[in-house]
């Protein structure tokens, strides 16, 4: 901070004091305070109490609004989203490992007669058959038993007789014969209910591995292995359990929805281009927030510099009125030309009060953009340090087009977002298509005693089996993939629309710079010729007043042209910075112009922390 500003600061009591009587003439300036930190009063005598005063270089403002500006935190965090988005995208290309294991027991209760199917039936219908066979078996030998028994009764009858005339003795048996009742056996009836209860009792162990590739094959291995032992209530038989074993690969490849790398790598290929789009945005939100530090830091300077130019100007009022007052003593002024530069002040007054206002203004705007949080326990005010003006660049219209074309973060990050349009488009036109697959599949199984032997008899190729074929699907109207290839198609037309207004803003605000670079140029060169007329005719003024050969309010009206032309001077010089500041934010070069790479952009980064950035003209 210069002298003058330093000594308005300390002088401002007696600026708002009221008006001085007469005599005394105004204090000499006091000599600069070197360090705000020792200067607390100034600050509260001008700022308000409980504000500290910091002096704040360019350089240090950079930084704290790579470090901390929220806006562009706010797109860091997005990039980060956009990063985890684009990893899980990749994620439909994750082998999926899946298993299970159960145990399970199931009782079923059944008729025996329950036929189920034909077999059942042909072995009902040989059941019926042989009772039959055996029951006419019976009849036939029912038959001859009964002439036997009667040859036996007569025979009978016979030996009793000898015997009651005494020939032979009667010891003998009787034999009885007792005839079997044919048709005892009976084939099963539809109305004879007996139930079985069956139970089974499984132990089933799975694991398949499945895999997709960016073709839209779908490949699958997997293995099988079960226990089997079934059995019915009341089986006394010792059942023995049996064992089986299986693997098999399966694949399913889509010959026209879901095919290619078109359909199957849509979402990662946009995956990549948001995250470029949104690296892109935070990118060109820090060069708007660097671009928007150095403006509102010349701005602050603008204030700070007008600030004591309007103190001058109070100086100068004083020191007219002074000597208004002294000259109305001696009797060459009237109370009216006294009054007159009383009038001044006053309006000079209020030029320091806008002033201070306008300052203000731009200190917050610079707060907001290098603060973490507000923090309403600290109440600073930053000072800006002294900065030479910036170089005016080379104002070749094409060169700078060329250039912006080549490094405006917002128009690459417009047409990286057609493209990324332009892969849903192909991805929506792909879903319309019907779904044609070729499905395939080849395993070997085996059954056995033990799981072991089992996976033996499958390896060995007990019992192969394979499976080819195509299977198909055709929606009847297709109505959905239709609207979502026109909706895709509306987007992308809207990102094309998007990218040419960027472009068209691109190229106006390359044509508003220059003009307003050379607009300020010229403003600045005039306003220093008034700076000079208005010096001049002051000095002039001053002897012919005291001459009286102008009035008093001749030479108010010379002084106010001159601080007024000194305010014009500074607040073109300060358009005329901000104008080339702007020119480096439409042509993409913010970061190339500061001296700032983008490692240096990270606040994470190791780089950001080894040395501050610098203004390629040498500002401190």
């Amino acid at each position: 901070m210069s002298a003058r500003h330093w000594s308005l600061f300390l002088i401002a009591p007696t600026l708002f004091a009221a008006t001085p009587k007469a005599t005394p003439t105004p204090k000499a300036p006091v000599a600069p305070v070197s360090k705000p930190s020792a200067s607390p009063a100034l600050a509260k005598d001008f700022f308000g109490p409980g504000t500290s005063l910091e002096v704040i270089t360019l350089n240090d403002a950079l930084q704290a609004a790579l470090k901390n500006n929220l806006d562009a935190k706010v797109e860091e965090v997005g990039l980060r989203g956009e990063e985890a988005r684009l990893r899980g995208a990749y994620g439909i290309f994750d082998p999926i490992f899946s298993f299970s294991a159960t145990r399970s027991s199931a009782q079923t209760p059944d008729a025996v007669d329950n036929l189920r199917s034909a077999d059942s039936i042909v072995r009902l219908e040989q059941v019926a058959l042989a009772t039959q066979v055996v029951n006419s078996g019976i009849a036939a030998f029912n038959s001859t038993q009964q002439g036997i028994a009667n040859f036996l009764t007569q025979l009978e009858s016979q030996l009793k007789n000898l015997a009651d005339q005494g020939l032979i003795s009667r010891s003998f048996s009787t034999i009885n014969f007792t005839p079997i009742n044919a048709g005892s056996i009976t084939a099963p009836k539809g109305d004879d209910r007996s139930i079985i209860v069956f139970d089974q009792k499984t132990d089933q162990a799975e694991a398949e591995l499945r895999a997709r590739t960016p073709l839209g094959t779908i490949i699958s291995i997997s293995a099988r292995a079960n226990k089997l032992r079934s059995s019915f209530i009341g089986d006394t038989r010792q059942v023995i359990p049996q064992y089986g074993a299986s693997a098999t690969v399966q694949a399913r490849q889509p010959l026209l929805k879901d095919a290619g790398l078109n359909a199957n790598l849509a979402e990662i290929r946009i995956g990549k281009k948001n995250r470029e789009v949104q690296e892109l945005t935070w990118r060109f939100r820090l060069e708007n927030t660097l671009s928007s530090v150095v403006a509102s830091y010349y701005d602050m300077q603008l204030g700070l510099a007008d600030l004591g130019n309007k103190g001058d100007a109070i100086t100068a009022g004083l020191q007219l009125l002074n000597h208004s007052q002294r000259r109305q003593q001696l009797g060459f002024l009237s109370p009216y030309e006294v009054q007159q530069s009383q009038v001044q002040l006053s309006f000079d007054r209020e030029n320091l009060y806008l002033s201070k206002n306008f300052f203000l203004d731009k200190q917050y705007a610079l707060q907001r953009l290098v603060l973490p949080e507000y923090n309403s326990a600290l109440r600073r005010v930053f000072v800006p340090a002294a900065l030479p003006a910036l170089q005016v660049p080379v104002l070749d219209r094409e060169a700078l087009l060329a250039l912006a074309r080549a490094n405006r973060l917002d128009y690459r990050a417009a047409l990286a977002t057609v493209e990324a349009e332009e892969i849903r488009v192909k991805y929506a036109r792909n879903q319309r298509l019907p779904q044609l697959d070729i499905v395939g599949s080849y395993g070997q199984s085996g059954l056995d005693r033990s799981y072991s032997s089992a996976y033996s008899q499958a390896k060995s190729g007990q019992a192969p089996q394979w499976q080819i074929g195509i299977m198909g699907s055709v929606p009847i109207g297709n109505i959905q993939p239709r609207a979502q290839y026109d909706a895709a198609v509306s987007r992308k037309e809207q990102a094309l629309l998007r990218a040419r207004a960027t472009e068209l803003e691109m190229g106006l605000g390359v044509e508003r710079a220059i003009e307003l670079i050379h607009t300020s140029q010229l403003r600045h060169d005039t306003a220093l010729l008034t700076i000079r007329a208005a010096q001049e005719a002051v000095r002039v003024g001053l002897g012919r007043l005291d001459e009286g050969m102008i009035t008093n309010s001749d030479l108010l009206d010379q002084q106010r042209r001159l601080y007024d032309a000194r305010s014009r001077e500074l607040s073109a010089l300060a358009e005329l910075n901000k104008s080339i500041t702007q020119l480096w934010l439409v042509t993409g070069t913010v970061l190339e112009n500061l001296g700032i790479s983008l490692a240096d952009a990270l606040p994470s980064s190791a780089a950001a922390k080894k040395k501050p950035p610098l203004i390629g003209n040498g500002a401190q």
